[in-house]
C-alpha cells in the first residue's frame, strides 16, 4: 500500500498544473449581456499551447456555437491565484468520438507556464490502476465581461480533484471501432474532459472522462459504469499537435 500511495502522490504532483477548467462566454438575447459558465475540464497536451477536452462540454452535446468564446482557467497548486487566457482556435472537433483539441497559447508576459501531460496510446490491461483528475464545476461568484464578450475578471474558487480506481473493462465501440474503457471510479459534474491516467511505468493519460453507460434495472434506467474513449483514436491529431506520445 505504501508504494501504491507514493505512486498516486507522485502522479498527482506531476500532472496537477497541467489540468484546468474550460469557461464559456455566450451572448444572450440582451445586447452586451453574456452568460458565463464553467463547462468542463481541460488539460495540456503540448506545453503552453494545445489542450484537450470532451466535445460535449462545448455546447451541451451540440455543435460548437461560433458566437461563443472560451477561456482556460488555471489555479497552480490549487492555490488562490486564478489565471485565465483565451482559446484562439480549434484543431479538432470530433463529435462522434467526443474529443476536442484546441489552441490556447499561454500568455508570455505573465510568467505563466503550463506543463503538458504525456499521452499513452497503448491500451492498459483490465485491472490496471488509474487516476482521474478534473475540476468539479464551482460556482462563479462574479466577473466582468467586455461589450465584445472578452473576459476581464472572474471570481471563483477553482480546485482540481483526484480519484483512483481501475480499468474495469474495455471493448470495441460501435459504430466506431475505437477502444472504449470503463472505470470503477465516478466523477463529478464539471470533470468531463479531464484525463484518465495510468500510473506505471510513468503517469500518462490514455482516455478522458466522458459519460456513463446506462444500465436497465428492475425499477428503470440508472447510471452505470463511467466510460472514456482511448486517445489512440486521435493519435495522428495528437502527433500533429506536438503531444508527447508514450
Amino acid at each position: 500500500m505504501g508504494n501504491a500511495l507514493s505512486d498516486v502522490q507522485l502522479a498527482i504532483a506531476s500532472i496537477r498544473n497541467g489540468v484546468g477548467a474550460l469557461l464559456r462566454i455566450a451572448p444572450t438575447q440582451t445586447p452586451r449581456r453574456f452568460d458565463v459558465t464553467i463547462v468542463g475540464t481541460t488539460w495540456c497536451v503540448t506545453r503552453d499551447r494545445v489542450f484537450l477536452t470532451a466535445h460535449h462540454v462545448l455546447n451541451t452535446g451540440n455543435p460548437r456555437d461560433t458566437s461563443h468564446r472560451f477561456y482556460v482557467l488555471s489555479a497552480p497548486g490549487n492555490g488562490h491565484t486564478l489565471n485565465f487566457w483565451p482559446v484562439s482556435g480549434f484543431r479538432l472537433e470530433d463529435a462522434a468520438r467526443d474529443l476536442v483539441l484546441f489552441d490556447a497559447p499561454v500568455p508570455t508576459d505573465r510568467g505563466l507556464s503550463v506543463p503538458s501531460i504525456p499521452v499513452a496510446v497503448s491500451a492498459p490491461a483490465d485491472g490496471t490502476a488509474v487516476l482521474t483528475y478534473g475540476c468539479p464545476a464551482p460556482t462563479i461568484a462574479g466577473g466582468r465581461v467586455s461589450d465584445q464578450g472578452e473576459l476581464l475578471a472572474i471570481q471563483t474558487v477553482l480546485f482540481t480533484h483526484a480519484n483512483t480506481g481501475i480499468v474495469s473493462a474495455q471493448y470495441e465501440g460501435f459504430p466506431l471501432t475505437d477502444t472504449l474503457f470503463e472505470f470503477s471510479v465516478g466523477w463529478h459534474h464539471g470533470e468531463s474532459g479531464g484525463p484518465v491516467l495510468r500510473l506505471e511505468p510513468q503517469p500518462a493519460a490514455f482516455a478522458v472522462m466522458q459519460h456513463y453507460r446506462n444500465i436497465q434495472g428492475p425499477h428503470g434506467t440508472m447510471a452505470g459504469p463511467r466510460r472514456g474513449l482511448g486517445l489512440a483514436a486521435i493519435r495522428e491529431d495528437l502527433e500533429r499537435a506536438g503531444a508527447t506520445l508514450v
